[in-house]
């Protein structure tokens, strides 16, 4: 007898969502999405009907109530995670929240007490730990072809824009921060996944550049970790790098990374080095093993995991509790910007 689908409930509908409700298009013989949740109907309305969802939902609490519904994918405000997730674990909703975890480690904290205490799985969405060029990189260092990693070293230079896709933001109470908690986690993700540690030592320097917002859109973040390894990454949205481009270019549903970003990392071990470029090419002592376009979506291959995780009964790849360890460290870079200091963790 074939295993039942799990029932999912997309909540929120904004850029982000796009991508969710592709990889679920591209899992039905794994998912079902069987809701919509939106505060605004008739956005909700309209997504469900390009995506066959079947139930659409205003308010958060009722749909929670629905028995049709095993998980929620939060596509949500920062500043909402927390809430969402608390509230979703006690109505015994396993929760696949999008990235960054939350504003802060305190409310990333309660999120995974939540979740353990009602016996649910979280899972953050660190989408791109799912590329394949990525999820071989980690092979090459658990199979020991690196040997011991020595250092981590990462640039991600993005288009600099002049104004915000949302109205919500820019409001750093909201965001948690600038460049940080929207790029920052992929970088220190990987970073953290990579060494199966949390660093011991943290610095950063930040630099707020642009005058049409607040917060920091240049960031450099040095890492120490027990035993000597050591970890670097490079932000900006000032980087004048490639052709300038239009808004809406820039904020429609499609991101081509290569086009308006340079996106870059090596992994240096004593045995080997491997060098990545747009996570979708791989190289391993400069020999190229991984290229292409990614198929199925790393958007895709993070659903199964997190559908695979549930219905094993285990925690998914990118847990809360792993993905707590980011926030703790993105939370370390902020206050040794601040102070001029290095945060001993």
């Amino acid at each position: 007898m074939a295993e039942e689908k799990l029932r999912l409930c997309l909540v929120g509908v904004g850029r982000v969502a796009s991508s969710h409700l592709q990889a679920i298009g591209e899992l039905k013989e794994l998912v079902e999405l069987t809701g919509i949740m939106s505060r605004d109907e008739a956005k909700g309305h309209q997504a469900a009907a390009q995506h066959a969802a079947r139930k659409v939902y205003t308010d958060y609490e009722a749909m929670l109530e629905d028995q049709e519904i095993d998980a929620v994918i939060l596509c949500l405000p920062h500043f909402l995670h927390e809430s969402a997730t608390v509230v979703a674990a006690r109505a015994r909703k396993h929760v696949l929240c999008e990235k960054p975890m939350a504003l802060n480690a305190d409310e990333a904290r309660r999120m995974v007490e939540a979740a353990e205490a009602c016996g649910v799985r979280l899972m953050i969405g660190q989408s791109r730990r799912f590329y394949d060029a990525v999820l071989a990189s980690k092979r090459l260092a658990a199979d020991g072809r690196l040997g011991r990693l020595v250092a981590i070293n990462e640039w991600n230079y993005s288009l600099r824009l002049e104004d915000h896709p949302s109205t919500w933001r820019p409001d750093l109470k909201k965001s948690g921060g600038r460049i940080m908690p929207f790029w920052g986690v992929h970088l220190l993700d990987y970073i953290l996944w990579m060494f199966e540690a949390r660093p011991r030592a943290v610095s950063a320097q930040m630099a707020s550049v642009n005058p049409n917002w607040e917060g920091e859109d240049d960031a450099i973040v040095l890492l120490g970790f027990e035993g000597g390894g050591m970890a670097s990454i490079h932000l900006s949205w000032n980087a004048r790098i490639k052709p300038t481009h239009s808004r809406q270019e820039v904020t429609g549903r499609i991101w081509d990374s290569k086009k308006y970003a340079v996106y870059e990392r090596y992994v240096i071990g004593e045995k080997g080095t491997v060098y990545m470029n747009d996570e979708t090419e791989l190289y391993l002592n400069g020999e190229l093993i991984v290229s292409g376009p990614q198929r199925p979506s790393n958007f895709a291959l993070q659903l199964r995991e997190f559908a695979s995780a549930i219905a094993e009964g285990r925690e998914p790849l990118a847990s809360g509790r792993e993905v707590l360890k980011v926030q703790e460290t993105v939370d370390a870079a902020f206050r040794a910007a601040r102070e001029g200091c290095t945060v001993v963790l």
